[in-house]
């Protein structure tokens, strides 16, 4: 079966993958009456990622068709990289989302007030996820993820772990 041909042509074939996330990402948020700072708000811990493997965990999650990363930044105060008992999720931290090397930038969302973000309306195919890390923090584990966006399936989750400098 052919590929839909629609106003743009074969869009599939015409352009690379993260122009067609852009306008998917633009038309995903001209359609939400809900403003970005309010959507990043619904993402919940549940998975953890490593450091060495540069890809992101997922989850069990919402109906097929549905497509996004989500995850949160937090304070990791004991330094081990992983969120637990003690740490806490951090507010107002930039996340960016861009092609798997980083040279093109999708789309830039600011963390809730539970330090979580989302990123929603994503085409199939590989992303790079990175934390702007402020001035007084340092990373604890990875600082930036490449995530595979599955056709059909749960979104996958990043976390960001920071830590106040000594």
């Amino acid at each position: 079966m052919a590929a839909p041909r629609g106003i743009l042509g074969d869009v599939t074939r015409s352009y690379p993958y993260y122009i067609l996330a852009l306008l998917a990402s633009i038309v995903a948020a001209a359609c939400s009456s809900q403003p970005s700072s309010e959507r990043a708000t619904e993402a919940t811990p549940q998975a953890r990622t490593t450091g060495q493997s540069q890809s992101a965990a997922v989850n069990a999650g919402p109906a097929p068709g549905v497509r996004r990363i989500v995850g949160f930044v937090f304070d990791d105060r004991n330094r081990n990289g992983a969120y637990d008992a003690g740490d806490a999720q951090l507010d107002r931290q930039v996340v960016s989302l861009s092609d798997p090397t980083g040279s093109h930038q999708v789309q830039s969302v600011t963390t809730g007030a539970d330090g979580s973000f989302r990123f929603d309306g994503l085409m199939p195919g590989d992303y790079r996820v990175t934390v702007n890390i402020p001035d007084r923090f340092e990373r604890t584990n990875d600082s930036s993820f490449v995530v595979t966006v599955p056709p059909d399936a749960a979104p996958a989750q990043v976390q960001f772990g920071l830590a106040v400098k000594k």
